[in-house]
């Protein structure tokens, strides 16, 4: 996750975002998600003019990548096995950019997250790896939502260097996952992250960078449905 993040920041020269993934279940586990950034208070720190070569390198529906055959992240996340409808989000009065898509099951919804993660990452690294990671998992009635922990063997910080970083990046990063459900009901949310339910077929779990970069465990949420 923390190369990711690095990525983005590299690649995207952006200082301050939200990434967020919106996701919503049907009955068979089907559904859609949107994984966007908004870089809103990086607009608002560094003024609108600052955006402009961000938001070109945000266009997924334009911009290629050279280490992928050229593909635009439509393109390549379009070549998915049960994934449908990739579109682009470009929203520049939201100051929102990313990636809305279809999935016919979790096994097509983490295929297509893993290949988001690899396009963004092979773009500064053609050797980047591919990976499977299972960012949702379905079992009867409980969803489990993982995010990858920081790979081993990362450069060793100091103390200080780590409290420094940490104070970046809460002040730079955030993310957020909405999920909701079409039919189903939330029973109980397991999460040491900060939760809000709005209602009783959705919840929105939030967390910093700084403590994105602390966590122990792959584990963001469990949430059990009636």
């Amino acid at each position: 996750m923390k190369y990711f993040i690095s990525s983005i920041f590299i690649l995207f020269g952006i200082l301050s975002c939200k990434i967020v993934h919106s996701t919503s279940f049907n009955k068979n586990n089907s559904g859609e998600i949107s994984v966007y950034i908004n870089i809103e208070q990086f607009a608002q720190k560094m003024g609108k003019k600052s955006t402009g070569k961000t938001k070109e390198k945000l266009d997924f529906d334009n911009k290629k990548n050279e280490n992928l055959n050229n593909l635009t992240m439509v393109e390549y996340i379009s070549q998915t096995e049960g994934v449908s409808d990739v579109k682009s989000i470009f929203d520049e009065e939201k100051y929102t950019y990313g990636l809305q898509l279809k999935f016919k099951n979790t096994s097509s919804l983490n295929t297509a997250m893993n290949k988001i993660k690899h396009y963004v990452s092979s773009e500064k690294d053609s050797t980047a790896i591919l990976d499977n990671f299972e960012y949702y998992k379905f079992s009867k009635k409980t969803l489990v939502i993982n995010e990858p922990l920081k790979r081993k063997g990362e450069t060793k910080r100091s103390s200080e260097e780590i409290k420094k970083m940490d104070e970046m990046m809460s002040d730079m990063i955030s993310m957020e996952w909405e999920i909701s459900f079409a039919s189903r009901k939330i029973k109980k949310v397991d999460s040491k992250l900060e939760v809000v339910l709005n209602g009783k077929k959705q919840v929105t779990i939030s967390i910093d960078g700084a403590e994105m970069n602390k966590r122990t465990t792959e584990t963001i949420a469990t949430i059990l449905l009636k």
